[in-house]
């Protein structure tokens, strides 16, 4: 069973009533050498095919940068239209509630993570078919985490670090907060959601289990 199958299944249980799903996308292969962007010939059809097969899955039910970009859950009024950029709409706007999206079951979010490594894969993704004709799905990481590199793409509007969180939260742009150390303990944990409104940090190291740790995650 494929990682999406698994997803899918979850989903099917919950007869899509579940609150919508953040997933992060990543063209890399196991070295930089492999990396399926550095192919011309090859990477603009694996991005659509990425697409293609999300799609088999979830059409109905993907937030795109089009729904987002032209107001898809937004007050209309007669002179209302679309905005070039997502973050120009986020910013006159902002993001659907989570209740919004489940009422008309865009449960699946999609962000393409463009970091350094992987940056070729960004210009790949801007000249593809697709994406020229507005039809993508993936929103994607600001080049550099810069808000202001946001506002000059269509479909920016996810970044890294603290110093972006501090500067851009009240913009809509979506920020994930990286730990670089070891897994905190849940007292720990408490203190930084009350002071940062996430409930999802990515750890890059998992130390071994100690009854400090059971305990204290226990209450």
């Amino acid at each position: 069973m494929t990682c999406l199958e698994m997803i899918d299944q979850w989903s099917l249980s919950k007869n899509r009533t579940h609150d919508p799903l953040l997933l992060h996308i990543e063209f890399r292969g196991f070295t930089s050498n492999e990396l399926i962007c550095a192919d011309e010939s090859r990477a603009p059809g694996a991005i659509e095919n990425v697409q293609q097969l999300l799609e088999s899955y979830w059409k109905e039910n993907i937030l795109t940068p089009l729904d987002v970009r032209c107001g898809m859950f937004a007050d209309q009024s007669s002179e209302f239209v679309c905005k070039d950029t997502v973050m120009e709409a986020l910013e006159a706007w902002g993001w659907p509630t989570i209740m919004e999206m489940r009422a008309r079951k865009k449960l699946f979010v999609f962000n393409l993570n463009l970091y350094p490594s992987n940056e070729i894969c960004r210009n790949v993704y801007y000249n593809t078919d697709r994406y020229k004709e507005e039809s993508e799905l993936f929103f994607d990481r600001a080049f550099q985490d810069q808000i202001g590199n946001a506002r000059t793409s269509r479909t920016s509007a996810f970044a890294e670090g603290f110093d972006q969180w501090m500067q851009t939260r009240h913009t809509g742009l979506i920020t994930r907060l990286r730990h670089t150390y070891n897994v905190e303990r849940a007292t720990t944990l408490g203190a930084r959601f009350d002071a940062f409104p996430i409930t999802v940090m990515d750890f890059d190291k998992s130390p071994k289990s100690t009854a400090l740790d059971q305990i204290d995650s226990t209450g």
